[in-house]
């Protein structure tokens, strides 16, 4: 059984919010940074740190590409590993809601703090659209239109995964007749009739063999296997 899920859309958003951006292109590296001000030099101080950063991991880890100036670009808070958005969205959206390097699992945003739709640019709006598989035609330069598209998409896919079992849950078999897969015996007109149904799925007793009190799977006399 699966021991991991995708992300939720709420886990998704605040990556996105907070750890997206657009890898810096050569100019703008190279460009000194004039800073007046404490708050000035440290920011100068933290961009020298990230630009440092960024060139000591070039390559994405899910596509093994690097990362050109200009793309989009996510780094995720957890180990500091940076991704092609595009990539770091598919596995997230796809895979599970942990980072593909250090197996950490994403923030969860509270109900309050999950992202208003309503702030976001149009152009972003129509990026996570696009990312989410939503529709919105002649809807791409509405915000308001676009931001209620994300939200049902959100309410949607949250009421999916409440639906969905647990990671790693063993399937229930919860069936008052005999299973799909095994000969019905017994409430027939057939001289072969002449026993009940299969309890249990007869998989589940590779291992360890029938529960207590179960009938044999072993062929009757006069049965052919």
């Amino acid at each position: 059984a699966p021991t991991a899920r995708p992300s939720d859309r709420a886990q998704l958003d605040a990556l996105l919010d907070q750890h997206a951006y657009i890898e810096p292109t050569t100019e703008a590296a190279a460009s000194p940074a004039h800073a007046q001000t404490r708050a000035g030099r440290a920011a100068a101080t933290k961009r020298k740190a990230d630009l440092l950063d960024i060139s000591e991991k070039q390559d994405c880890p899910v596509c093994l590409e690097p990362r050109l100036p200009g793309c989009d670009a996510v780094r995720m808070p957890c180990c500091g590993q940076r991704f092609h958005r595009e990539c770091a969205v598919k596995w997230l959206s796809a895979e599970s809601d942990k980072c593909p390097t250090c197996r950490h699992v994403l923030d969860r945003p509270g109900k309050k703090q999950r992202t208003d739709y309503k702030d976001l640019a149009a152009d972003e709006l129509r990026r996570r659209c696009d990312e989410r598989d939503v529709e919105y035609g002649e809807k791409r330069d509405d915000k308001r239109a676009l931001a209620r598209l994300l939200h049902d998409e959100r309410e949607a896919h949250e009421e999916r995964r409440r639906r969905m079992p647990p990671p790693g849950a063993m399937p229930i078999f919860a069936t008052a007749g005999p299973f799909p897969f095994a000969s019905p015996r017994g409430g027939g007109d057939s001289e072969d009739d002449d026993g009940p149904g299969l309890p249990f799925p007869p998989f589940l007793f590779a291992a360890r063999g029938p529960p207590r009190g179960a009938p044999s799977l072993a062929p009757r006399d006069g049965q052919i296997g």
